[in-house]
């Protein structure tokens, strides 16, 4: 059973029982990565408190979420995985990342 819902900041990296009550407030368009034939997609995800996180999903969960995650829209987001954000990717300290795929539950 997943606990109630946490702030965004209230997550942490180790954490695989948490779920977030998020708002879509960005939508990028898929594009392919450089070094292979992978596409990515990148959301932003801002919970009730403002608090925004990148959110990543990869190739065929593209297709298959593409309609699930509509701009400005609430969502309960839970089970991904929170990793932290590449230091020289960050725009704060302590900022992290979650990889969003089809065994997640949103």
């Amino acid at each position: 059973m997943v606990a109630p819902h946490k702030f965004i900041p209230q997550i942490s990296t180790s954490e695989t029982n948490w779920s977030a009550k998020v708002i879509v407030t960005g939508k990028q368009s898929p594009k392919t990565t450089q070094n292979s034939n992978s596409r990515y997609q990148n959301l932003i995800l801002m919970d009730l408190e403002g608090n925004k996180i990148i959110t990543i999903m990869y190739d065929v969960n593209i297709t298959t979420q593409n309609d699930q995650f509509e701009l400005g829209k609430t969502y309960i987001v839970s089970y991904a995985t929170v990793k932290d954000f590449k230091s020289e990717f960050r725009s704060s300290p302590g900022q992290k990342i979650v990889e969003y795929n089809r065994k997640n539950k949103g």
